[in-house]
This record gives structure tokens, sequence and C-alpha cells, in this order.
């Protein structure tokens, strides 16, 4: 049997998985929003080759994508609870 408080600290968690999937989505549409609008109409600074802008972005959106997976990941690890398949088997981990 599943205590109450236990219960409450997981659905704690799950309500903060979620929170940080939704924000880190908006945050990685608005860095993909940027980059599309630079690339359309670049400013003086980003014209220059100065600062590798388009070389940071991407390492941004694929640090950015690793994140949100590791998230969904979890997500479902807490909803397949403690005997689910995810802790289960060694290779997830």
């Amino acid at each position: 049997m599943v205590s109450r408080s236990k219960r409450t600290g997981e659905n704690i968690i799950m309500g903060g998985l979620f929170i940080q999937i939704i924000f880190f989505g908006f945050f990685l549409l608005s860095a993909l929003i940027l980059q599309r609008r630079l690339a359309r109409r670049p400013v003086a600074e980003s014209a220059s080759d100065t600062v590798p802008w388009q070389k940071h972005l991407f390492a941004l959106h694929f640090s950015s994508l690793l994140i949100l997976i590791r998230s969904g990941f979890r997500v479902v690890e807490y909803i397949q609870g403690s005997g689910g398949f995810l802790l289960r088997n060694e290779v997830f981990i």
C-alpha cells in the first residue's frame, strides 16, 4: 500500500516535470524563432564572422533536445512507478 505522503510527493514531482517540459519547450521555441529571424534579416553583429552564433545556437538546440528527451524519460519512469519496465532494466539507467 502506498502512503498518502509518498503519493503526494510523486504528484509534486510529476507536476514539476510537466512544468519543466512546458517551459523548456517555450525556451526552445523562442530560440528557434530567434535563429529564424536572424537568418532572414541579419543585423550587423550577426552578419560578421567574429562570433560563430549559428554554431552556438546549434549546440543550444542539441543540448536542449537532449534535456527534453531526458525529462520525457523521467515522466515515463514516474508514470510506470518503482516496479516499471524502465527502472527494472539496467540499460535505461
